[in-house]
């Protein structure tokens, strides 16, 4: 899955570049010159912070949410890790999986079968071109980014339903409409989020 492979190769790379600069730290006067200026790019304010603690508390959870990005229900014994993903408890994974889900265009599906008719399929994929986004406030004092989609063969039923099956609690922070004056789709995702508990 490429899902879990970039994660692994992401946590790799990331792991072992922490292990060389804590090594070239240790490593007398001139390894602690050559950390100083690798880890304080030219024009940084402030050097990059390579303490070792980076790893647990912040590469490993990017890494497991790169890893889930792509967690399918079809999988088996995925259900309970599919409804632990929510944007209390797994914030940057929920993200993860809205945006793997609500960024349909520039993506073309290389799946069996979706060739076999390619006037079809140039019809039902979105391009960027498609695509109107403003990010602005709206009757409830939320930054909202609204998406409409200018392509009549969206299919908006899909999106919804590959949603409930993949990310509980989606539409805390995402709604999609169609207006009455047109054959668009709106996507509109709420760019700042209240916990229901502090409502």
């Amino acid at each position: 899955d490429h899902a879990v492979a970039s994660g692994l190769l992401l946590f790799q790379y990331s792991s072992y570049w922490y292990y060389l600069m804590n090594k070239l730290k240790s490593a007398g006067k001139n390894g602690t010159d050559e950390f100083a200026k690798i880890a304080t790019p030219k024009g940084a304010r402030l050097p990059f912070n390579y303490n070792p603690e980076n790893i647990v508390n912040d590469i490993l959870p990017a890494c497991r949410s790169a890893a889930h990005h792509n967690i399918q229900p079809i999988v088996e014994n995925t259900d309970l890790l599919i409804k632990s993903i929510t944007l209390e408890n797994d914030p940057l994974t929920f993200l993860s999986v809205l945006c793997d889900e609500i960024q349909k265009w520039d993506r073309f599906n290389a799946q069996e079968g979706k060739w076999s008719d390619p006037w079809e399929f140039a019809a039902e994929t979105l391009e960027a071109a498609d695509l109107e986004i403003k990010v602005l406030d709206d009757h409830r004092n939320q930054q909202v980014a609204k998406v409409r989609i200018h392509n009549r063969n969206f299919k908006s039923s899909k999106l919804r339903s590959d949603l409930d099956k993949r990310l509980p609690g989606w539409t805390d922070v995402l709604s999609i409409s169609s207006p009455n004056d047109s054959a668009d789709n709106v996507l509109e995702l709420l760019l700042s989020h209240k916990n229901k508990k502090n409502n």
